[in-house]
């Protein structure tokens, strides 16, 4: 069985999707996101393994699932840490 080759996506540090064909459609890639103006990354900030964006030769997706954990080393995610940050400080203050 063959493998699939995938290309690197690019996502915000708030968990918002750039580019899910980063190498192959450089012209949607962005410094800083349109939406929330956080930094982009393509690359886990733990083991610096590429996150997993579109699959090659077919078309890119328009609504990329970005993931919550790194497939490489299991860590979670920039964005997954301030999201759950945000609902424990959330159910603290209707406590």
């Amino acid at each position: 069985m063959s493998e699939f080759a995938y290309d690197t996506m690019q996502v915000c540090l708030n968990g918002d999707c750039i580019n899910a064909s980063y190498r192959h459609d450089p012209q949607g890639n962005k410094a800083f996101c349109r939406d929330c103006g956080e930094r982009t990354i393509t690359n886990c900030t733990t083991c610096n393994m590429s996150l997993k964006g579109d699959l090659l030769d077919l078309p890119t997706c328009t609504k990329c699932p970005v993931p919550l954990f790194c497939e490489a080393c299991g860590m979670t995610y920039p964005w997954q840490i301030a999201r759950g940050a945000s609902a424990i400080e959330d159910f603290a203050c209707r406590a």
